[in-house]
Formats: C-alpha cells, sequence, structure tokens
C-alpha cells in the first residue's frame, strides 16, 4: 500500500492518506499546513520542494526516530495553482538503519566533545581555585586531584585510583597522615555531615604550614551520597597574623604607657590596664563612654577643640592633657591622639596613646620655684656684694691714704713701726681682695660684650707685648700653631686676659733652673675649635687639687706672689665665651690645658 501526501507549491502539506500517517506516527490534524521539509533528514539547501528529487529518502517520524523510503515527487496543476503530489513506494529499513547508526555515532561523539569540554573547564577551574581539592569514591579512592592538592603532575595521574596508604606506601609518607585521613572520611562516610580539621604541618625548610582541611558529602538528585569531596585551605599567613596580633596586643596589655582606641565620635572601645590604673577606673565603666567626657575634667576648652580640629582633618595630635583620677588626685599625660585608617582610606578609628608625666611635671614646677629662689638669693647676694664692695672702697682707700701719709722713719718705738707695718700690709691686701671682687663680678655680669672672629695669634702677639718683661726675663721658649684653626668666635679682652694668666703661671711655676717650654695648639673637630696649651712647669697632683683648680683663692704651691685668683679668672672668661676648659697635670712633668669653643 502507497502513502500519498498532497503538498502545495510552497511546502505546506495540504493531504496525507492514513498508509503516510501511520508510517511517520502523526495525525493528520498535527500534519496539516506543517512544512513537509521539517520531515526530511536531508533538506535541500535552497529549502525548496522543487529542489527535492525522487529516489531514496529519510524521513524523521513523531517519536524522533528515522524511516527509509523510495520516494516519487510528481508536480501537478490543480484548481489552486501548482503542487506536489509525493508517493512512499517502498520503505528502506536499511537505508533507516544506517542512517541511525550514524547519527547515534555523530551524537555520542558530539557529547564526549562536550563532556570532554566540560571536564577540561571544571578541572581548569578547580586547578585555579587557591586551595586544595579531591574527590573520592565511595571506597575512598580519588578521583580527582587538583594542581594545589598535588603539584606533581606524575603523582597527581598516578593517584587517581588509589587511596592514601596506596599513597604513602609509594612515596614513603608517615602512616599517620593515611589513618587520620581515612578516619576523617569514614566520619563523613558514616554521618554524611561536611567535618573540618586544622593540620600543622612541618616543611622540609624547617617552617610551618598551617591548613584547613574540610571532608563534604555530596549527594544526586535522589538524595543519595555519589561521593566525598575534600578541600584544604592554607591559612599559614592568617595563623602569622593571629599569632602578630596576640604579640601586638600583649605588648599593648603590658606596656606602661596608657592606650584607648574610640570610634570617629569618639566613644571609647578599647583601654589597656595601664589607662584604667593611671585614671582609677574599671575598665567596664570606661568603654563605652565619650573620649571627650573623660579627657574634659581639667583641661581646657581650647586644647580639646585643637586636638578634634586636627584630628578631624586626619592629621596627628600632640599635646599635654591634665586630668583626675578617680580618688579626684590630678595627674599629667603626654598625649598622642592619631586617626586610623582601612585599606581603602576611609577613616574608622582614633587611637589615644599617653605617657603619665605628673613626675616630670611636679618635677619641672619643683624646679622652676627652686630657680625663682635661687635667683631671687642670687640676686640679693648680688645686691649685698656690690653695696659691701662700694662701702668698703671709701674706708680702704682712705686708710692707705693715711698709711702713704705715715712716715715709719720718725717712730721711734718699734713695737708700733711694726704694728703699723703691718696694717698697711693688711689694707694693701684687703684692697686686692677687693679689685679681685670686682674683677670676678664684672665678668659674671658682662654679658653684652661683643663676639668678633678674632685670629688667636694677634691675640697672643698683643699679651706677649703686655707682659714682655716677664717673657723675656723667664727666658720663656714658644712653640705656636694656630695653622688647622687659626681664628674663632671670641671676646678679644677677655681672651688675652686667659693667654696672661696661663703664660704667667707657666713663668711663676717653672721648675727651678730650667726655662718655661710653652706649646700652644688649635685644630677643628666635630664643628668645634680646640686649643690645647701644655707647659713643662712643676706640675699638681690632680688626685689632691682637681676639684679646686678652678677656684677662687686656691693655692697649691708655696709661692709667695701666688694670689690663687689666675685660674678662676680663666675659667670665667671662657664660660663668658661660651667655651669649656679641662686640664691635665702631674707632678714634675708639666700640666696642660685642653680649651673647647663652640665655634
Amino acid at each position: 500500500m502507497l502513502g500519498i501526501l498532497l503538498v502545495s507549491q510552497n511546502g505546506e502539506i495540504q493531504d496525507a492518506n492514513d498508509c503516510f500517517l501511520e508510517k511517520i506516527e502523526y495525525k493528520k490534524e498535527e500534519l496539516i499546513q506543517k512544512n513537509v521539509l521539517d520531515l526530511f533528514v536531508a533538506k535541500p539547501t535552497n529549502n525548496s520542494i522543487a529542489s527535492i528529487n525522487s529516489g531514496e529518502h529519510i524521513l524523521l517520524k513523531k517519536n524522533g526516530e528515522y524511516i527509509g523510503f523510495t520516494l516519487t515527487i510528481d508536480p501537478f496543476e490543480d484548481e489552486y495553482g501548482p503542487a506536489y503530489l509525493l508517493m512512499l513506494q517502498r520503505e528502506n529499513k536499511e537505508a533507516a538503519k544506517e542512517i541511525t547508526k550514524k547519527k547515534i555515532e555523530q551524537f555520542q561523539a558530539q557529547t564526549n566533545s562536550e563532556l570532554k569540554k566540560q571536564k577540561e573547564f571544571y578541572e581548569n577551574i578547580l586547578n585555579n581555585i587557591p586551595s586544595d581539592i579531591v574527590v573520592f569514591s565511595l571506597e575512598h579512592k580519588y578521583l580527582f586531584a587538583n594542581q594545589i592538592a598535588l603539584a606533581d603532575p606524575e603523582k597527581r595521574s598516578w593517584i587517581i585510583g588509589h587511596d592514601d596508604f596506596e599513597y604513602i606506601e609509594k612515596y614513603n609518607k608517615p602512616i599517620t597522615i593515611a589513618l587520620e585521613r581515612r578516619k576523617n572520611f569514614e566520619r563523613v562516610l558514616k554521618h554524611k555531615e561536611e567535618f573540618e580539621i586544622e593540620e600543622e604541618l612541618n616543611l622540609p625548610n624547617g617552617k610551618k604550614k598551617w591548613v584547613v582541611r574540610k571532608m563534604s558529602p555530596v549527594f544526586n538528585e535522589n538524595n543519595e551520597l555519589i561521593f566525598i569531596i575534600g578541600y584544604g585551605l592554607d591559612i599559614t599567613k592568617i595563623k602569622q597574623s593571629e599569632t602578630n596580633i596576640k604579640k601586638f596586643m600583649l605588648a599593648i596589655e603590658q606596656s606602661g604607657a596608657s592606650m584607648m582606641v574610640t570610634d570617629t565620635q569618639g566613644i571609647i572601645e578599647y583601654v589597656n590596664p595601664t589607662f584604667c590604673k593611671n585614671g582609677g577606673f574599671e575598665k567596664s565603666v570606661i568603654i563605652g563612654q565619650n573620649f571627650k567626657s573623660i579627657h574634659s575634667r581639667i583641661n581646657e576648652s581650647n586644647v580639646q577643640q585643637t586636638m578634634w580640629d586636627m584630628i578631624t582633618l586626619e592629621h596627628t595630635w600632640k599635646g599635654v592633657f591634665s586630668n583626675k583620677r578617680k580618688s579626684g588626685e590630678r595627674f599629667y599625660e603626654q598625649a598622642i591622639v592619631s586617626p586610623v585608617f582601612d585599606e581603602k582610606g576611609k577613616k574608622t578609628n582614633y587611637v589615644v596613646v599617653n605617657e603619665d608625666i605628673t613626675d616630670r611635671i611636679l618635677f619641672e614646677e619643683e624646679k622652676k620655684k627652686l630657680i625663682e629662689e635661687l635667683t631671687s638669693s642670687y640676686n640679693e647676694l648680688k645686691q649685698f656684694t656690690y653695696i659691701t664692695s662700694h662701702n668698703l672702697r671709701a674706708p680702704v682707700t682712705n686708710l692707705m691714704g693715711i698709711m702713704e701719709l705715715i712716715d715709719l722713719s720718725l717712730i721711734e718705738d718699734e713695737t708700733t713701726a711694726g704694728l703699723i707695718e703691718g696694717f698697711k700690709k693688711s689694707t694693701q691686701k684687703l684692697n686686692e681682695t677687693l679689685n679681685d671682687l670686682i674683677k670676678t663680678l664684672i665678668i659674671k655680669e658682662n654679658t653684652s660684650l661683643d663676639f668678633y672672629r678674632l685670629p688667636f695669634q694677634t691675640i697672643l702677639d698683643k699679651t706677649i707685648q703686655v707682659i714682655g718683661q716677664q717673657i723675656e726675663k723667664a727666658k720663656v721658649e714658644f712653640d705656636i700653631n694656630f695653622e688647622e684653626a687659626p681664628d674663632c668666635i671670641l671676646i678679644g679682652t677677655y681672651m688675652e686676659s686667659v693667654f696672661q694668666n696661663l703664660i704667667t703661671n707657666s713663668i711663676k711655676y717653672a721648675k727651678p733652673n730650667i726655662a718655661p717650654q710653652i706649646r700652644i695648639r688649635t685644630r677643628k673637630e666635630e664643628g668645634k675649635t680646640i686649643l690645647t696649651y701644655k707647659d713643662n712647669g712643676i706640675g699638681m697632683n690632680l688626685n689632691k687639687v682637681k676639684d679646686r683648680v678652678f677656684g677662687l683663692y686656691q693655692k697649691f704651691h708655696k709661692h709667695s706672689d701666688s694670689k690663687g685668683i689666675g685660674l678662676y679668672l680663666v675659667k670665667s672668661h671662657i664660660q663668658a665665651m661660651k667655651g669649656k676648659i679641662e686640664v691635665m697635670s702631674e707632678v714634675d712633668r708639666g700640666t696642660t690645658f685642653t680649651i673647647t669653643f663652640k665655634s
């Protein structure tokens, strides 16, 4: 029996007999107005019914199966215009089988290709996840391991289908690893719940590594367990950060400085024990309070405002807080208040670091008070000295005048003459003492003398001119070299006095029958000018007299011409020129003075 199909010129099905409908398993109403080309497996390239030739063709049944026919296509004209009559003359089962086979092979190849692409796609994702990932069968065999789980490609390929016991045997690993992992696997297998552990590993380089490992069950759509996935995350950096944070927090907790953290509104979020100790408050009382209220009991409002203005503008503020402890006792803190920013640069907190400087402040206040008292006492003493020296000057001058008028040759009584001679000497000594006192007062008070950059050689030449006779008489030998530091900022008259007193001392305390030898050098050292003065005199035992060398009226040798004021004047002049003097001396080996000026 023939299957017959009537098709319009544009390919729409107009009618079909029962045989045709039976063969392709469609109902007539399902076919009417359907395009006949949709039934052909191999469609013409131009999508036209006129392009289909009579012969062997494969049609597509409703259920998707293929059916082969020997097909005759005849065009004809009816009352509606051109049309086609398709007649299925003979069924070709072999052709249908062949095309079905090809389609199945093509589908399988296509499916395998898609599966391969999907496999490669997901493996690529899993291999690039920063975590080691493995998949186990329900027999605890490895089905997959990504590159982080096993970096070695050979090991990664080998382990598929093997378990941990086989792995540790092949690669000589500790059996404890396999036992621990099997225990965890069986736990998940039994309870069908995720399980998590933390592992600490010792690396070959001696360092440690921490990994969080999880095992999770995977179910199908029927809620049946199909495999178990394990994954691990390297938390070494997190662990190290936690350790550092613990150390940091321990340092903060034990710090001698008080510390506070507030939010951007000044609400206190954290205080360390020192903060509580300094203020005498409990931590629970402080947390949640506003920083402004804690630090405003004594502080002046302008201090508070300046601080908040600066930190609001994201600057660090440094200053002193004056506060009260819970007991009411006043205390002082050196404070640093800084804003804190997150990684995006957003301000999140303020940190306040305080150092208790109460003792320092009280000491400074006491020192200031003592300085004021000493200054007052010094001024009073200075005034007394001025008055005393002034009031004594006239009587002493009168006494000396009277002594000059007395002719001792006219006094016959030897006792009286002796008394008058002694009185005359005492009056002269008192006059010298007054002059020395006035000299030292002038040096101490005369701070307005001008400094100039002066050459040492010029000052020394002037000095030698003044005491030239003493130098010539003593046959002094000089060894002078000012080349390294030829000049310095000095007060000329003071430096002349320094040279004069040092040279006259070298002459006065020279060794018997040995000419004084004086060696003077200057040099620059770390921005300072250093002058050394050395002689070959009788020297001193510094162990006995070191603390008194530059004292007023200090004598260390039995010399009739010694008054004990020369070195005192030297030191006073040098200090007035912002310098300092040091001495080195040995008995019979001379004395060396080292004078240091700031420029």
